[in-house]
């Protein structure tokens, strides 16, 4: 269990006045260091990995996902007076996403993770996504950036209806020693099968090994080809531990945000620090032939510029008000409280309303099937 310091109110208040003054420049912990032996190097995010190998061993994939893409916004322009029509009911009807989790680990490890431990996790998501958890956040962090909070109208909740039409909790397990991150999504493969990806967001838990070792989660952007069926992979350890502290867990990544960041990638989302080493705004870049609307693109770009040299060597930790990795020119610092960013489960609490921009568009446009599904209706 993390151990909490109670510090002076005195003591506090200075740090808070001090950060207000001047931006922090100064580094926080890096994963550059070298590990003790036999150490297992966690892989926050293998998302963009995955990406770029997949396009090194196929370099014809961007025009295979610019075919796609260009098929897929032409069927959303056919949509498009039913899209105008229901996004003038969003706030009051928030999209309901059914979300199915596949549990593959060996016994012990399944007998230790309770149906309330998913429970909990999806009722992170709904605070992640709406926008509730920054609520915990507003004395130590810039208004400047409280002010950019995005509300995502999205509900997410456990399957109640099966593809089959029969009633389910939205959970399902298999024991035994869990696959790599694509063999998870297929029972023939030793995983599980995905369930209707159009129409269910697809959960892949379990602790991996070999080249997966230490991973926390992986995911499929829209496009994504190669990775199996659509959905997200994260490691069991990520699922969050307050209300079960018996079992294993990261206690960095201990409070949920790991599945919040890979549904981020699942809706379009990129890593907030570009994946360079370079200051750089690449967070809202669009992939060749995957249009989204006016003002989710890097036109409705609404984060700093920032930085990061990617998931084998990157900036983690716990920073506070207005942090900066020296790229920032505003002087509240980098968004490192978004939910795309690297940093610790404990500093983060947010996603920007460019980034709702981009969900809201991703779904209208790509997910489609999400908007119609009877996934969260009991039969």
């Amino acid at each position: 269990m993390k151990k909490r310091i109670l510090v002076p109110t005195i003591l506090f208040s200075f740090c808070l006045i001090t950060a207000a003054v001047k931006a922090q420049d100064q580094p926080l912990k890096t994963l550059d260091t070298p590990q003790r032996k036999g150490h297992i190097r966690i892989q926050r995010c293998s998302t963009m990995e995955a990406l770029q190998e997949a396009i090194k061993k196929d370099p014809s994939l961007p025009e295979k996902w610019r075919i796609e893409g260009e098929r897929q916004y032409n069927l959303y322009l056919q949509r498009q007076q039913q899209i105008s029509a229901r996004a003038l009911n969003t706030n009051a009807n928030p999209i309901i996403i059914p979300i199915v989790f596949h549990l593959v680990d060996d016994s012990s490890t399944l007998a230790g993770i309770a149906d309330r431990d998913i429970i909990e996790q999806v009722e992170i998501l709904n605070k992640d996504y709406n926008g509730s958890k920054m609520n915990s956040y507003l004395n130590v962090i810039p208004p400047e950036i409280a002010a950019r909070i995005g509300k995502i109208p999205v509900k997410f909740v456990l399957a109640r209806r099966a593809p089959n039409g029969t009633l389910t909790n939205g959970i399902e397990r298999r024991a035994g020693a869990t696959p790599d991150h694509v063999s998870i999504k297929s029972f023939a493969t030793g995983g599980l099968d995905a369930w209707d990806s159009s129409k269910y967001l697809n959960v892949w838990c379990g602790t991996f090994t070999n080249s997966d070792a230490g991973l926390l989660g992986i995911s499929t952007f829209p496009f994504t080809s190669d990775e199996g069926p659509q959905g997200c992979v994260i490691g069991i350890k990520t699922l969050p531990m307050e209300g079960n502290i018996s079992r294993s867990y990261y206690a960095e990544y201990s409070e949920g945000s790991t599945l919040s960041h890979e549904i981020g990638h699942y809706f379009y989302l990129w890593h907030t620090f570009g994946d360079q080493s370079t200051c750089n705004n690449n967070d809202f870049q669009i992939e060749t032939g995957w249009p989204l609307p006016l003002g989710a693109g890097p036109e409705g770009d609404d984060t700093p510029e920032s930085k990061g040299t990617g998931s084998n060597n990157y900036v983690y930790g716990d920073p506070s008000m207005n942090y900066n990795d020296g790229c920032a020119a505003e002087s509240f610092g980098i968004m490192y409280g978004s939910f795309m960013n690297y940093f610790d489960d404990r500093a983060l609490f947010m996603f920007s309303d460019g980034m709702r921009k981009r969900v809201e568009g991703c779904i209208n446009l790509y997910r489609p099937g999400l908007l119609t599904t009877d996934g969260a209706t009991p039969p």
